[in-house]
């Protein structure tokens, strides 16, 4: 089962990077001969603060047991001077995460590193901007907080991620928590809450009015919902990916209703162990929500689905995760834009994969599908398109997974350059 590693020095800059990995557009190159070997640019690129503290991170978190490695993707021979391209990569036992891709100019040996829409920015900027290695370290100012990624622009036939909020987030209010009363007590909007202790158990927090925080009753307990916030940034700034828990298994671990311009990241969200929901209780939840965005975070499941998504326009989730839910991978329903990028879906069941429905523009690029089993009837689609335009899968990897036909209805989901390999139908009853 694919899983990211719980560390928090990826934060952000496994999304800016992990879409180079593919063939984008190449940096600018300044004129000159080429000097520097594949393997000198190589060393550069080890010897680099972030680098060492992402490795030393992969194997703090994993007790040794995954290897943070490098490889080759692309060395550009036919201009002048020669460019040098190499993907960093988190190895498991049975799959690769992307982490970083950079490239070495060979003349003057500059180094720039893939954002997510494929184009490069200078390595000064990509840390000014995103300070991957200040997430592992203890002496960054609490008053400081990383700026949002920036703006993109919707195409009106394709999903985008979610835009920048109006104002910038060095305006907003900075709080670090430490407990999950801290958490709760923050929740507003304008502002960045920091995430500094490992586990935020939100059923421990005693319930009292609050003006964008609602405690909705489910059959085992009650459930936390953020409500009518905009511009809020709720991020994980410890040494370790911190985690956010809740102990009824017919909650959500969190949801939100009618925000805007809400972001989470770097953060795993699940219940408490030994919680196991039925009918209810997935992992996120949006309703009526605007630019909502999900960056770096591990949905773990041990409910029924890693997202549900009901009336929602602009939705991003890039370089997360979901996976081990009961029933299924996510559930959309009369949204507009949202964008999967870079992102793992593994070891889920069983009664759906992705049932989208009255949505458009929905897009799943550069995705692991891996390991899910949809048993519970022989025909389940993996992917459910009812009454949706515009959805389309893109590069990604569908392997090893059960599940009764790839996509229905037919025609509705577009597959362009995804692998398919290794899958199974579910075994007739009898």
């Amino acid at each position: 089962m694919p899983q990211r590693i719980p560390f928090a020095v990826v934060s952000i800059a496994i999304l800016l990077a992990a879409a180079g990995c593919g063939k984008d557009e190449q940096p600018a190159r300044p004129a000159g001969a080429g000097t520097l070997t594949e393997q000198q640019a190589l060393a550069k690129l080890w010897a680099l603060p972030d680098v060492k503290a992402w490795a030393a991170g992969v194997r703090s978190a994993s007790g040794g047991k995954v290897r943070p490695v490098s490889m080759p993707e692309h060395t550009d021979t036919e201009g002048t001077p020669k460019l040098y391209r190499f993907c960093f990569k988190e190895s498991h036992d049975d799959h690769m995460v992307r982490w970083a891709t950079f490239v070495v100019d060979a003349a003057t040996g500059e180094i720039t590193v893939a954002d997510v829409d494929g184009r490069y920015v200078p390595l000064a900027q990509w840390q000014e901007a995103l300070a991957p290695t200040a997430r592992v370290s203890t002496t960054r100012p609490a008053s400081r907080a990383a700026p949002a990624p920036r703006p993109a622009t919707r195409p009106a036939s394709r999903a985008a991620p979610a835009t920048r909020p109006a104002t910038r987030p060095t305006e907003w209010k900075v709080i670090t928590v430490e407990t999950p009363e801290e958490l709760v007590a923050a929740i507003g909007p304008e502002r960045v809450i920091r995430l500094t202790a490992d586990i935020y158990d939100l059923s421990k927090v005693k319930q009292r009015r609050l003006k964008h925080v609602l405690w909705s009753e489910v059959h085992d307990g009650w459930e936390l919902v953020v409500r009518d916030v905009r511009n809020l940034r709720i991020e994980g700034a410890g040494k370790q990916m911190p985690r956010i828990i809740v102990a009824p298994a017919y909650a959500y671990v969190l949801g939100f209703r009618d925000v805007a311009n809400v972001e989470l990241v770097n953060i795993e969200f699940s219940h408490a162990p030994g919680a196991k929901g039925y009918c209810t209780g997935g992992v996120l939840r949006v309703v009526g929500g605007r630019d909502v965005a999900v960056r770096v975070c591990r949905l773990l499941g041990c409910g029924t689905e890693g997202l549900t998504l009901t009336k929602v326009d602009g939705f991003a989730f890039l370089g997360s995760s979901i996976s081990d839910c009961t029933y299924g991978i996510l559930t959309a329903g009369g949204c507009r834009n949202l964008s999967f990028k870079n992102c793992s879906f593994a070891g889920n069941k069983e009664f759906h994969g992705f049932r989208i429905s009255d949505s458009v523009n929905v897009a799943f690029e550069r995705c692991h599908i891996k390991n899910n089993r949809l048993t519970s009837t022989p025909g389940r689609p993996l992917f459910s398109a009812a009454s949706c335009s515009n959805v389309r899968v893109v590069g990604c990897e569908i392997t090893g997974n059960v599940f009764g036909e790839l996509a229905r209805p037919e025609g509705i989901v577009r597959f362009e350059t995804t692998a398919v390999r290794n899958n199974t139908r579910p075994p007739r009853r009898q």
